[in-house]
């Protein structure tokens, strides 16, 4: 060891040797050639009497022990020697014409290398714990957080129940019960016995049992102290134990992380049931803030619409009118809300969209203003959206788009205005769709051509603009569309013939727009065709003789038009209007 041992080297006081030569002359072969070329430019530090002087370095020092020792194999081979060792001898003739000093040093410098992986390995594993650690503290602050966010709205109820008995004890007006029933009991979190609270021993216990105590770094494990290597042999054994140890750590390691592993995941899984129980109470109290406020918006007229403390009813009371419940599990939900022309007054009330198991929304024939909130999309399981005829006002939400079980969707006859969303080509479900008396702007999407189960199509009487080919232009387009609804826009350009492609096409309403050109003779071979308005548009020519020879058409109108003297309509004209009924599912 440094210092202990006498050498020729030595360097005296009074020396002519260089000392930062002689560390040169003895440096490490496997060290990089920037460590050499640093040791090779230190400078010796100018040095007191009672400093120590420079000792020979000890052969027998491990290159991977902790610093401040020294690296044995520094010393005893040079530079080209590690770099032929790197090279497996591949540049000097091969292993078997090796002398056996040379292969005894490379299998000195194989061992040594081996002893660095594995403690690189061993590093990794310990940053590994460490970083298991850190999460295992931080799913139990999440776990401890969302006990107390149950427990807040567990204490919402509570305050309002109570709330409502001292107002109830007033008297008077204030007797009347405000606060819808809830359709289950509120719970709040449920404590099992793991999660109890423990003891200060016990709760050392838990942290040592999940593997958040402090670990001391370093080896785990005393070991006994080899004898100073002397040979190659030798070296290459001290090396072999040094790797038994670092082994037996990196095993030690490996099976802390399993057990933490186990840990995560059963801690992951409890407060994955702990969420559930949050969310089923939090729900109750979604549903009964959507009620209240759809209540407060019809004011007066609650005392004669919703009689009773249970929207769902109770006892010897029915549900409240326009509310259907059905039962899932140990409690109700709410599945249908039909409040309209009941002159609902405001906005659009955005607690409906924390009704979930709502399938049919009818708010139609209100005073509902401003715009579709976007939190509509959460009603993943709504079939029916009826919002006709009130005073919605904005551009539609995209996430229209994500209500993927709506078969019927009707906003007409409000102040929508912008495109019309592509978005609504997502609603593979949809067989309905009323955009007619709005404000729309742009072209009808092509991509609604996509929808497999779209039968009906009302964009009129809004300011769109584009061609019919346009619409039509996806082979295949529209395969089952029946009635089809562009009157009332500013449409250019003709019919084309593959119009005819929509064999199932009944009603083709096409008035007042700015079309022209010449009808198809194609058109009349659509199966089906019953009612064609043509009115008020620049078509010129003549009707081909194939309409009036068609068995369903019933209605051929051509007022306002450029066509030939002599061409007659078909039938009288009537404007088609859709009633109530003709919406219901």
């Amino acid at each position: 060891m440094l210092g202990l041992k006498k050498s020729p080297l030595k360097t005296a006081k009074h020396s002519s040797v260089d000392p930062a030569r002689v560390a040169a002359s003895r440096s490490n072969p496997f060290d990089s050639d920037d460590e050499i070329d640093n040791k090779q430019t230190l400078k010796p530090s100018r040095r007191t009497s009672s400093e120590p002087t420079l000792s020979p370095p000890n052969f027998g020092a491990n290159p991977f022990d902790d610093e401040g020792k020294v690296n044995s194999s520094s010393y005893w081979q040079s530079s080209a020697s590690r770099n032929k060792y790197k090279n497996d001898f591949r540049d000097s003739g091969g292993l078997e014409n090796q002398q056996v000093q040379e292969l005894e040093n490379y299998a000195v410098y194989k061992a040594e290398e081996t002893t660095k992986s594995v403690d690189n390995c061993l590093k990794i594993a310990e940053e590994m714990r460490e970083g298991a650690t850190n999460t295992l503290i931080t799913l139990h602050q999440q776990g401890e957080q969302i006990t107390r966010t149950h427990n807040v709205a567990a204490g919402i109820d509570h305050d309002l129940s109570r709330g409502e008995k001292l107002l109830g004890n007033l008297g008077g007006m204030f007797s009347r019960t405000w606060k819808p029933k809830k359709t289950r009991p509120i719970v709040g979190p449920v404590i099992t016995r793991d999660d109890l609270p423990k003891s200060s021993g016990g709760h050392l216990e838990q942290r040592e049992k999940l593997g958040l105590n402090a670990v001391p770094k370093g080896r785990s494990k005393s070991r006994t102290a080899l004898p100073e290597p002397t040979d190659a042999y030798q070296k290459v054994e001290f090396e072999k134990a040094k790797q038994d140890d670092a082994l037996s750590d990196l095993s030690d390691l490996l099976g802390e992380l399993k057990v933490m592993a186990v840990d995560m995941g059963s801690e992951i899984e409890r407060q994955t049931k702990a969420l559930d129980g949050v969310q089923d109470d939090v729900d109750v109290l979604n549903i009964l803030k959507a009620l209240n406020e759809i209540k407060a918006s019809l004011g007066w007229r609650v005392v004669y619409a919703w009689i009773g403390d249970d929207p769902c009813g109770d006892g010897d009371l029915p549900p409240w009118s326009g509310v259907t419940c059905s039962t899932q599990g140990d409690y109700r939900v709410v599945t249908e809300l039909e409040v309209y022309a009941v002159s609902i007054v405001g906005p659009f009330p955005i607690a409906v969209t924390n009704l979930l198991d709502l399938t049919r929304l009818d708010l139609h024939n209100n005073k509902l203003t401003g715009p579709i909130p976007p939190q509509i999309g959460r009603l993943r399981r709504l079939k029916t959206l009826n919002l006709r005829w009130n005073k919605l006002q904005d551009v539609l939400p995209p996430e229209i788009g994500e209500l993927k079980r709506l078969t019927h969707l009707s906003l007409s006859f409000n102040n929508f205005k912008g495109e019309i969303p592509r978005e609504l080509a997502n609603l593979p479900e949809l067989r309905y769709l009323y955009l007619q008396e709005n404000r729309f702007t742009g072209r009808v999407p092509a991509e609604l051509g996509t929808l497999q189960n779209l039968r009906h199509l009302d964009v009129g009487n809004n300011h769109l603009v584009g061609t019919i080919r346009e619409l039509i232009r996806i082979e295949g387009g529209f395969p089952v569309l029946r009635n089809l609804y562009l009157n009332n826009n500013y449409l250019t350009g003709g019919i084309p013939a593959q119009l005819a492609n929509l064999t199932n096409l009944e009603i083709l309403y096409l008035s007042y727009n700015k079309m022209s050109g010449a009808i198809p003779t194609a058109l009349a071979h659509i199966p089906k065709l019953t009612y064609l308005y043509l009115d008020h548009n620049q078509f010129s020519g003549r009707i081909p003789d194939a309409f009036y020879k068609h068995p369903f058409l019933k209605e051929l109108y051509i007022e306002g038009t450029t066509f030939r003297p002599g061409v007659n309509p078909i039938g009288a004209h009537k404007v088609l209007e859709l009633s109530d009924t003709d919406f219901l599912v």
